[in-house]
This record gives structure tokens, sequence and C-alpha cells, in this order.
């Protein structure tokens, strides 16, 4: 499910299921203050290294405000989940929550 705002404050939901691929481009979000992303995940297993899961962002990857809006991540080997979301005085503010997503569910 995608959820992006509109120029007239509304809100457009893609309800199908769409499987991502590496480098696929699902479509522009304009940022705003305020926003909610929402998306289910079913980790089929770990790999080695970070994986991207969701990366929002103005231009780049890391180092400026706007660049992460949100971003997730996988931790190497893991189901846990790295968040960050710029915002003015910390481009990589964020959180890393403790529990493991199990495996083959959503």
């Amino acid at each position: 499910r995608v959820v992006r705002r509109t120029r007239r404050g509304g809100k457009l939901v893609v309800r199908r299921m769409t499987r991502l691929r590496r480098n696929r481009y699902l479509g522009t979000v304009r940022p705003s203050k305020n926003y909610q992303v929402s998306f289910n995940i079913k980790p089929f297993g770990t790999r080695y290294n970070w994986h991207n899961v969701l990366h929002f962002t103005t231009g780049g990857n890391y180092g400026r405000y706007g660049w992460r809006i949100p971003a997730v991540w996988f931790f190497s080997r893991s189901t846990r989940l790295h968040i960050r979301s710029s915002r003015r005085g910390n481009h990589n503010d964020g959180c890393d929550p403790r529990q493991h997503l199990p495996r083959h569910r959503t």
C-alpha cells in the first residue's frame, strides 16, 4: 500500500500488492512537515550487511536534511528494523526497535 498526499491535501491510496524490486521507482511524494507512512512487511530470511526496505528522499542518501524522510533498513543478518528520518538539527534522527520481526509472517 502506498499513501501519498496530493496538492489538495487529500490522500492517494493504492490498495494492491506490489512486489518490490531493487531500485524500482514507485512514485513521487511531496514532503510536508507532518506525514504518515504505513506498510506491511513479511521477512523471509536475513542477509549479510544492511538491507534497505523503504527510502523516501529529496535527492540523496545521507548527510543532508530531507535525504531520509523516512528511511528503513534491516540490520545485517537480522529481521530487526533500523528507522531514520531527517529533521531540522539532525539529518539522521531515528529509532532502533529492540524486537526482531517474525519470519514468514506479516
